[in-house]
């Protein structure tokens, strides 16, 4: 995504749940509209909310993937340097 914008807004009961909503120019980034699915990923700096993608089943261990979301995590500020060398 590039370079990263912060967008305030105000969180919104609906029903049981709380919304947030999500800008149009984040939306058209990550090519996403209503009805698409994300997932939704609490952190220790916050949530990280991104796309579900369309994935083959394959037999990747969850623990394994779990502690791979937590080191991208965990070297985020690593791999962003990496990518813009």
């Amino acid at each position: 995504m590039g370079k990263q914008n912060q967008y305030e807004r105000k969180l919104i009961k609906h029903g049981d749940s709380v919304c947030i909503s999500i800008p149009m120019t984040v939306l058209r980034q990550l090519k996403l509209g209503a009805g698409d699915e994300v997932s939704i990923v609490p952190t220790d700096k916050g949530i990280l909310i991104r796309p579900l993608e369309d994935t083959v089943q394959t037999d990747i261990d969850s623990k394994f993937s779990e502690d791979m979301e937590k080191t991208i995590e965990q070297h985020n500020d690593t791999f962003k340097g990496l990518v813009e060398r």
